[in-house]
């Protein structure tokens, strides 16, 4: 999955996991995106360096991990989120 997750400030961390299904609802495989500043750029006030997508946002991909089938959904869950 590639997408863009719009910003409203500075992004410390982020985690994303996505579960991806088939058309019966049979789980296919899962997959993680995360993202995290370190050092004194977590700390300041100064723009991020990760990923980065037109109009502010970060643009994200959540790749799957064994893979069993073709998706025709997913579901995205964000179990952390910290920005300043």
């Amino acid at each position: 999955m590639r997408s863009r997750l719009p910003q409203g400030s500075d992004l410390i961390a982020l985690e994303l996991r996505a579960a991806y299904y088939d058309t019966r609802g049979r789980l296919l495989g899962t997959g993680s995106f995360e993202y995290a500043e370190e050092g004194e750029a977590a700390h300041t006030h100064d723009e991020h360096t990760g990923p980065q997508a037109e109009n502010g946002g970060i643009d994200f991909t959540i790749p799957a991990k064994a893979l069993r089938g073709t998706p025709t959904a997913a579901v995205v869950s964000i179990p952390v989120l910290v920005n300043e």
